[in-house]
């Protein structure tokens, strides 16, 4: 039986024992069977604060002469005295001084009536007892929460411990109204709440990040840890402030959540489709409380490892640079007007991501209770993440070697749509190993008076990242043109097709090294906080309470790199560039000595002339066994031409990197850092602020709420450096062996303060018992992340893959601001059935986005990009949610449950979906239950494109669907057998640059994800 028992937070007005002890199971997610008469004659106090169920419900009914009993099941009885009753006969009584708990779950709630059997006139009253579990009970705890909810607020609930409806947070969030979400590398991992993603994420009501970010990447932590997760969509004073599209509170166990003794443990065997991989997924808990001679004591620990192998796999087309002479396009050459042009994609190439994540994590918890009135806990959490992964990149330059007499057009543009090509291509292995760690502690009390609440943590949290990563490019020359047939949107599916002969693209011999790129980086962050907050009880109604509280935050964010250039043979050095040096002694290494450049005195300008002068045979990667591979599978199952391609080894480029170092001219060492990537900041804040929770009729109808204000004070330093480049002036006859240029690093520091308020106001209006309307207005901010105002300007030169680029971040950047008004209607007509409809409006002001800008420094050009803040805009929407389930079907039709949602954005920002859509069909009937998830969103920006080309320049996705599956099956009280299976529908997402008719002449990516299917069970005792 799930054990359900812990200390709430309580809010039950003073009325009929009838109508308030049914509130207290609701607030309570417990069970209570009484008489209905008895309790129709009893006037109970309010009861608001923290209090153990038992002890709430034995302050309501102190001076009755009620009894409280539990039984054999932990099911709460209230009794008359002298009047046998049947349902304490079966299990255990209590008097209003025992101090036995009663049993609560987060995961099966038991809700029932308060009819219990009750002996009157030598009859017996019959006792309807609905004992819900799974997915329905997951739903009507989650229904509950919304509806008691002080803001505008949706929860996800854990049908069980370890499992949560879908396979990890932000996969469950999606299908929450109003919610969408972005994939990547095979997983989704960025979520958008009404079509943003500026989301502030606190675990179990406190602030946590990941590095130097600020908020938590939630995909990291395990699902099977949680116990729910929260979506605020309004906020209150006393929210956390940082995100202006809402807040994520995601919740974990305590050990005063049981009853007792708590064992469970889950396990997983999961196959990903295309890695064709099966990973293992476990998770224990254990906790138990203990009645001592200081008090009550409880300790909880969680633990959960999972591994998962995924692959991507990726067709592209890059922007539209190029150009071929062909007489029937309508556009004249830029070189001579006299001759006709067509355009062609700067490159059309094939990406095979593969992968493994690790992710482990442990949550301890030990709280202490001495007395009724107070309460103290420890809360220790951390997580560990790990993900190698590569890329292998084949990238056909078709433009080079096209002929011209087999190319075609798109019809009505001067775009090529076939062509015969393929003279010099490239292959890339990107590898990269990265890890995160992330550690929190806290401590904290609440002491709880007559009217008074106090409440007190202080908190530490360290989070840390680190990634290297090698990038070994080579070229191949496929043989005389043609070598394959490009078409840059085959069959009109909007994806590139290439039939490069396999034996040309499989060959080591063919392969010739030519780039070389050494990146690492490590990012770390760390916050102390500390909060008080108090509670203080006024009157039954009017102005009910008062909340007011302080915090201070004193956060800290360093960043180290190297320079993430790379070292290309077939460039010339260049001497106004910061890695000058580094570029000479590539150009004599052996593996650049088919391309050796020679320095041939200066031109008029006191440019150096470089000749080519190569002195010995090409590297290629037959040379050094081990060092190449062949991409496993079958590419998008050999649709679209080409199916596999070798590339350099990750393995190898690891465990040979001192070796490849030498290769290229370099020492077998790490690169040591490039002061340009650094930054150390140091921010300070101080928040305050006072809530008043309200209670009134506005006619016949009860209103409650809250209205307040928070204020935070934030006080910044910056301090970086950046590349100063001196041209010191040469001549043709300055040697080529004195520096023209100078490199210096200048520090730079910034300083920067804020001061912000931001009042919030929440209504609910009881237009009925079942009906409710919401009204939700706040000011929400989100500061800039510390990456976005490092003041630092970084450089990395040109290759032959990648324009010479730069960073550099803004240290005016003032925090975005949103004022919000949300207004939500809200019909209930069952423990788990609703009818909702919100109406929101975000006028957001100082919208930071990223703008690339044109640098020419010491000669060289440099697209260097800085975040700015934006022009203001506008983001209003519907959303539309409904969720049954039949239980006035007959038999097993009952079982039958749907949830559906839709959500209509209109917005002027990125990666906003106009229309997005959840079906979501469930059955759950005894011990069987299924649940199909249906989620779509319709097409959106995604921003601007790299410049450079005649294409659009805005990119766009394409609508995307997403089906997974769930099912279970209960074998006993204690066992469970699952399947779950993601991706049914092998979707593919899609963008190109433009959109409508441009879309099919200038498509850019297809990528195909995995898709998995997982056999697991669940135990508890």
């Amino acid at each position: 039986m799930p054990a359900l028992a812990q200390v709430r937070v309580f809010d039950v007005p003073s009325e009929e024992a009838s109508k308030s002890i049914p509130e207290l199971a609701r607030q309570a997610d417990v069970q209570i069977v009484g008489p209905g008469a008895p309790l129709q004659s009893v006037i109970t106090p309010e009861v608001k604060g923290s209090y153990d169920v038992v002890v709430a419900l034995e302050m309501m009914l102190k001076g009755t002469d009620l009894k409280i009993g539990r039984t054999a099941d932990g099911i709460l009885t209230i009794s008359v005295p002298g009047q046998k009753n049947v349902c304490i006969d079966r299990g255990e009584s209590m008097t209003n001084k025992s101090s036995l708990t009663t049993t609560v779950s987060w995961f099966a709630m038991l809700f029932a009536s308060l009819q219990c059997a009750v002996a009157q006139s030598n009859d017996s009253q019959s006792v309807e007892t609905i004992v819900v579990t799974g997915v329905r009970a997951s739903l009507q705890s989650a229904q509950d929460i919304k509806m008691k909810s002080s803001e505008i607020v949706d929860t996800i609930v854990a049908e069980d411990i370890g499992k949560l409806p879908d396979n990890n947070v932000i996969e469950a969030l999606q299908h929450v109204t109003g919610v969408q979400v972005s994939r990547n590398a095979a997983e989704a991992n960025q979520i958008l709440i009404r079509g943003l993603p500026d989301v502030a994420t606190v675990v179990s009501g406190r602030e946590i990040f990941t590095s130097t970010g600020r908020f938590m990447t939630l995909q990291d932590v395990p699902a099977e840890l949680l116990a729910r997760v929260d979506v605020h969509k309004s906020s209150t004073a006393s929210d956390l402030e940082g995100g202006i599209a809402g807040l994520i509170d995601v919740r974990l166990h305590r050990p005063f959540d049981f009853d007792g003794l708590q064992i469970a443990g889950s396990g997983r065997a999961t196959w990903s489709n295309l890695a064709d991989h099966i990973d293992p997924l476990a998770s224990a808990l254990i906790s138990n409380r203990w009645q001592t001679g200081i008090g009550e004591i409880g300790v909880l620990l969680d633990v959960s490892y999972s591994k998962t192998h995924y692959k991507e796999e990726i067709l592209d087309n890059y922007i539209s640079s190029q150009s071929i002479e062909m007489a029937s396009s309508p556009t004249a050459c830029t070189y001579d007007a006299s001759k006709k042009c067509a355009y062609i994609p700067l490159t059309e190439g094939a990406q095979s991501v593969l992968g493994r994540r690790e992710r482990a994590a442990v949550d301890f918890s030990a709280q202490w209770r001495p007395n009724q009135n107070l309460e103290f806990y420890t809360d220790v959490f951390y997580t560990r993440y790990r993900n190698p992964n590569s890329v292998d990149f084949f990238v056909g330059l078709p433009w080079i070697g096209a002929n011209p007499a087999t190319a075609t057009l798109f019809p009505g543009s001067n775009e090529v749509k076939t062509v015969e090509a393929g003279y010099y291509d490239l292959t890339s292995s990107q590898s990269f190993r990265s890890k995160t760690d992330t550690y929190q502690i806290a401590m904290g009390g609440t002491w709880t008076g007559d009217k008074l609440t106090v409440s007190s943590e202080v908190a530490y949290t360290d989070s840390t990242f680190k990634q290297t990563g090698y990038i070994l490019d080579t070229h191949y020359y496929p043989g005389d043109p043609p070598a394959y047939k490009a078409d840059f949107n085959y069959k009109g599916t909007g994806t590139p097709y290439m039939n490069v002969p396999l034996a040309a693209v499989t060959d080591p011999a063919n392969m010739v090294m030519r780039q070389w790129y050494d990146q690492w980086s490590k990012q770390s962050g760390n916050e102390i906080d500390w909060r008080a907050d108090a509670t203080y009880e006024i009157a039954a109604r009017g102005l009910k309470s008062v909340e007011f509280g302080v915090r201070y935050g004193n956060r800290f964010a360093q960043n180290r790199g190297d320079n993430t250039g790379g070292q290309d043979c077939d460039s010339n050095p260049a001497e106004s560039s910061p890695v000058y040096a580094q570029q000479g002694a590539r150009n004599l290494s052996a593996a650049c000595a088919s391309y050796r450049r020679v320095a041939n005195g200066r031109d008029a300008d006191g440019n150096i002339i470089w000749n080519t002068v190569p002195n010995g045979p090409a590297v290629t990667l037959n040379q050094y066994p081990g060092s190449y591979h062949i991409t496993g599978g079958s590419m998008f199952d050999g649709k679209f031409g080409i199916t596999k391609f070798m590339a350099p080894d990750p393995e190898y480029m690891f465990s040979h990197v001192g070796d490849l170092r030498q290769l290229f001219g370099l020492p077998a060492t790490a690169p040591s850092d490039d002061l340009t990537q650094s930054f150390d900041d140091r921010e300070i804040s101080w928040a305050g602020y006072v809530k008043g929770n309200f209670d009134f009729d506005l006619g016949s109808m009860p209103v409650d709420g809250n209205i307040g204000i928070r204020l935070i004070d934030t006080s910044a330093t910056q301090k970086a450096y950046t590349l100063v480049v001196t041209d010191h002036g040469a001549t043709a006859s300055t040697p080529v062996t004195t520096n023209r240029y100078s490199f210096d690093y200048s520090p730079a520091v910034s300083k920067k303060d804020n001061f912000d308020w931001l009042p919030s106001l929440n209504a609910r209006i009881k237009v009925q018992d079942d009906f409710f309307v919401r009204i939700g207005l706040s000011k929400t901010v989100t500061r800039p992340t510390f990456a976005q105002l490092n003041p630092g300007l970084s450089l990395s030169a040109s290759t032959a893959t990648l324009l010479g680029s730069g960073s550099t971040g803004n240290p005016n950047l003032t925090p975005v601001q949103s004022k919000n008004a949300d207004v939500t209607f809200e019909y209930y007509f069952g423990p788990s059935n609703n009818l909702t409809t919100s109406l929101f409006y975000r006028r957001v002001k100082g919208y930071i986005g990223s703008y690339n800008t044109e640098m020419v420094i010491g000669g060289i050009t440099y697209q260097v990009s800085q975040p700015r803040n934006g022009s203001d805009g506008d983001i209003k929407g519907i959303e539309v949610g409904y969720q049954q389930f039949f239980d006035f079907l007959p038999g097993i039709w009952s079982g039958l449950g749907v949830q559906l949602n839709g959500t209509y954005v209109d917005g002027s920002f990125q990666n906003i979906s106009k229309y997005s859509y959840n079906a979501v069909g469930i059955y759950e009937k005894g011990p069987f239950s299924l649940r199909v998830a249906y989620n779509w969103r319709s097409g959106f920006s995604e921003g601007a494109a790299p410049g450079g080309g005649q294409n659009p320049q805005t990119i766009y996705a394409k609508s995307q669907p997403w089906l997974d599956l769930s099912a279970s099956y209960k074998a006993t009280d204690r066992l469970t057998f699952t399947v779950d299976a993601t991706n049914l529908l092998d979707s593919y997402f899609q963008d190109s640059f433009g959109k409508g008719d441009l879309a099919a002449i200038y498509p850019r990516d297809t990528r195909r994800f995995d898709g998995t299917v997982s056999l697991g069970l669940r135990y508890r005792l």
